[in-house]
């Protein structure tokens, strides 16, 4: 299953580099991660590591409400990445439930 690669937070991260005019190359440089790696946690595929935000602020001079908001952002994504789990926890119980 493809996912969906707006969420708020990619949209949050594109926003910074767009006003820094920034790559995702530059980005990884200044936190000090690899280009895959910030590209995964973006798109959802990786966990947001635990310092993302404090690194992302002494990066980029961000303000306490803009780091609230990417907070905010990741956790909202986390909620949703885990209300899908459960969906499919849920399917594949069912499933199983009919033999399948």
């Amino acid at each position: 299953m493809a996912r969906d690669k707006s969420t708020l937070l990619s949209k949050l991260l594109q926003h910074i580099r767009i006003e820094c005019d920034e790559t995702l190359c530059d980005m990884s440089r200044k936190l000090e991660m690899s280009v895959s790696y910030l590209s995964m946690i973006e798109n959802g595929v990786r966990q947001v590591p635990d310092n993302f935000v404090f690194s992302l602020e002494l990066a980029y001079k961000l303000s306490e409400e803009q780091c609230s908001l990417l907070q905010q952002a990741i956790s909202k994504d986390k909620d949703e990445n885990n209300g899908l789990s459960n969906i499919l926890a849920n399917e594949s119980t069912a499933v199983a439930a009919f033999g399948g």
